[in-house]
């Protein structure tokens, strides 16, 4: 008792809660359900004042007149055969009194039943019965209303017994008729045994098919399904399994052993359905095991064993769905609110596999505890947007399809690990994915040789945030393609990438990265076996506003710690107190020594390592303090160089210590007049149309957001630069093949230095 006592309690009771029994005829302990208990208290301590009538229809469209009396009845009706139709006219209101109940039991079926009271009306009544169906009817004055209030449709734990044997013969026709029988409750099957299926099994609403420890194994061919879900349905306990030889490769929830909403239809989405500790296997090439489609919502997949598989493409995940025949002028459906939970996936060698998990247009996603043994040919999760290009999702919708995926605690061996991406150049930067969260994640690489080996690969998203995070043996741990926004990276360790751990080389249109408390080991071994340059940061060209700070470098081997590129190289990098604890050049490098407007930041960065090269290089001057002040949109910065600055952008008030001072000089000089240093000669020219926008001649090098410029006699500054669209801050006439020229800073000494 005291165990009972430890357990939580409940404040109502639900027809299928379940209650511990000892069975006496087979001297074990089972359970049921309140409906079974209530059953056996309903036919062992009848009310005695109900009047009992037997009747036995010999003929369909029979009828039953239960009288014009106020008495409670229980109807025994013993049809001769099944019948088609019949009618129950029950009490009218003349005569019908207040909590006057009706029960009514049927021993064969009828397909067609419906029910009339003269003065009253009927609700809830069951539209047809099978065999042994008991029901309930009430009578409520105030409202002249018979109520069901226990109907035939409201079904208990149904044995497959007497539908199906489970001798692995084909059984489809008695598994469907038991599946469509139990509707509305469990259907059980017998434990240890295997039942098999030539077609699709389809369930009804609100039903749980409980495997009971049973294998339930579809061997079909062509295109079909396994077994397709309905609302509230679960499915637990058990194995389902497809052992088609059919060599064809279907895609979608073909030939998929568990099915939870269709991609064929906007109308063939489901919700509130629960899969449960299930083995699920197939033998159909690049298939899936179990998918969400559609609009389907509220979906938990829990508990779920994929055995090793040379077929599996995408075991788990949801996709998309769209009107028969591709029309999505109708409007696109996307699966949602899904939760994929306490998954352990086997090796998977199939050559086309995409992923352990594929998200394809989903939404408000949760992936918890998931391993996989090893994907050879994937990626252990991927989350794409939109709907290859159609611009169809419902409006209420579109803005957020792909957002809102959080991955904890995924584990595993692969090629690589995850991937958020645009999956279609047609989309729309509205719904690329965003809120995408990968958080105490352990992953490694099968080979770390492969140059398509990342730990993630982000493009086309806003908003990913990689934390507490282990990568290991990955050609690049975290590789940025283009179009990149808001990336959060932080408290992760990346540990022996082969050649660098954050790669942005090659990445176009990325804004506002942050690389905070990481911990980069051993970057570059590729050095140590191949030779080489790697790196435990690289950045490339139009990348603005990253954040590195608080890491801590121990790469050897790792040819840079950070690397900004030459050529179109990044903007706006603040790089502030990290540890430098081994690499084998200088750690920073910001360009080259003519660069300016890399690195806006440069403070309390440090080396504890023996000095072998300069911790600085690149760019020569770095702002070391960086202030802004209310009211105003200039920042002001605070440098270390030599003597006035003939290169590079400044604002009224910044300030350059000499850093070779002598007697009689000055302290430094303060910038008076804002402008840009030095003489642009990249040979770009400027077409104009009377606005704000400017177009070069081609994509620039050299000219940057925040450069002072002259155009056509006009003095602005470049707000915004994407290839050869610029913004400046003043309307320039309108005009083509104008030159471009740096509108120069003012400086003036300050701080007289006694000689």
């Amino acid at each position: 008792m005291s165990t009972i006592n430890r357990l939580s309690s409940v404040d109502a009771l639900q027809p299928g809660d379940l209650m511990p029994i000892w069975d006496g005829s087979n001297g074990d302990t089972r359970k049921a359900s309140m409906t079974t208990l209530l059953a056996y208290i309903t036919s062992n301590f009848v009310d005695p004042d109900y009047t009992t009538r037997i009747i036995a229809p010999s003929a369909t469209a029979f009828t039953i007149d239960a009288g014009s009396t106020g008495d409670s009845l229980w109807l025994i009706v013993n049809p001769v055969a099944a019948y088609a139709s019949g009618s129950i006219w029950l009490p009218p209101a003349t005569s019908a009194v207040d909590g006057q109940e009706i029960v009514v039991t049927f021993t064969a079926a009828v397909t067609a039943l419906s029910f009339s009271a003269v003065g009253a009306t009927v609700s809830g009544f069951p539209s047809g019965v099978d065999p042994d169906d008991t029901f309930r009817l009430r009578y409520n004055t105030e409202q002249l209303t018979w109520y069901a209030i226990s109907s035939a449709e409201l079904r208990e734990i149904v044995s497959v017994k007497g539908f199906a044997v489970g001798d692995d013969s084909d059984e489809t026709t008695g598994l469907q008729a038991a599946l469509t029988h139990c509707a509305g409750g469990t259907l059980e099957l017998e434990r240890g045994k295997v039942y098999r299926a030539t077609e699709a099994l389809t369930m009804l609403p609100n039903t749980t098919l409980e495997l009971n420890g049973s294998i339930l194994s579809f061997a079909i061919t062509g295109q079909k399904r396994c077994l397709v879900t309905a609302d509230y349905c679960t499915v637990r306990n058990g194995t389902v399994r497809n052992v088609t030889t059919d060599t064809t490769v279907y895609g979608g929830e073909w030939h998929q052993p568990v099915c939870i909403g269709l991609q064929d239809g906007l109308e063939n989405g489901v919700h509130d359905v629960l899969a449960e500790y299930l083995t699920i296997t197939s033998t159909s090439p690049e298939g899936n095991a179990i998918f969400v489609f559609g609009e389907s919502y509220n979906i938990t997949v829990d508990n779920i064993t994929i055995p090793d598989s040379i077929y599996l493409g995408e075991p788990i995940g949801g996709h998309w769905s769209v009107e028969p025949g591709g029309d999505q002028t109708q409007g696109t459906g996307h699966p949602n609110n899904l939760v994929f939970s306490n998954i352990y996936v086997g090796s998977l060698s199939y050559a086309t596999s995409q992923a352990v998990c594929f998200l394809s247009a989903c939404r408000t996603v949760r992936l918890e505890n998931i391993y996989c043994k090893d994907i050879e040919h994937g990626d252990l999760v991927q989350v794409y947007a939109g709907d290859h290009g159609f611009t169809y999702a419902i409006d209420s919708t579109a803005a957020i399809t792909g957002s809102m995926v959080t991955s904890y605690n995924i584990h595993g061996k692969c090629r690589s690990a995850f991937r958020v991406d645009m999956r279609d150049t047609l989309e729309s930067q509205d719904v690329w994915p965003s809120s995408i969260l990968f958080e105490n994640c352990n992953v490694m690489a099968r080979d770390t040789t492969d140059s398509d080996a990342h730990g993630v690969r982000v493009a086309g998203c806003d908003g990913v945030k990689i934390s507490n995070c282990q990568f290991n043996l990955f050609y690049n741990s975290v590789f940025l393609d283009s179009s990149v926004s808001n990336l959060v990276v932080r408290d992760n360790f990346f540990k022996r990438s082969y050649k660098s751990a954050v790669d942005a080389d090659n990445s176009t249109s990325c804004i506002n990265l942050e690389f905070t408390n990481n911990k980069f080991f051993l970057s570059n071994t590729a050095f140590l076996t191949v030779g080489g340059t790697g790196y435990d940061m690289v950045f490339g060209s139009y990348i603005e506003d990253i954040t590195i700070s608080e890491n801590v470098f121990d790469s050897p081997s790792a040819t840079f710690n950070v690397l900004a590129l030459d050529t179109a190289p990044p903007s706006n990098m603040k790089v502030i107190n990290n540890q430098v604890l081994a690499s084998a050049g200088t750690n920073f490098v910001f360009g080259n020594s003519v660069a300016f407007g890399i690195c806006t930041l440069f403070n309390g960065n440090s080396q504890g390592q023996t000095v072998t090269a300069n911790i600085r290089g690149g760019q020569a001057y770095v702002p070391h303090l960086k202030t802004s002040y209310k009211n105003t949109p200039l920042e002001n910065n605070q440098y270390i160089g030599a003597g006035t600055p003939d290169f590079g952008t400044y604002n009224a008030g910044d300030i350059v210590f000499d850093n070779t001072p002598s007697a009689s000089g000055s302290i430094g000089t303060v910038c008076v007049v804002s402008g840009t240093q030095g003489t642009y000669s990249e040979g770009r020219t400027a077409t104009t149309d009377g606005t704000t926008s400017v177009a070069l001649s081609a994509a620039s090098n050299v000219l940057r957001k925040g450069d002072y410029v002259t155009i056509n006699s006009v003095d602005v500054r470049i707000t915004s630069i994407l290839l050869t669209a610029v913004i400046v801050s003043a309307t320039i006439a309108a005009g083509s093949g104008l030159a471009i020229a740096y509108d120069t800073a003012t400086f003036k000494t300050f701080g007289a230095i006694s000689a």
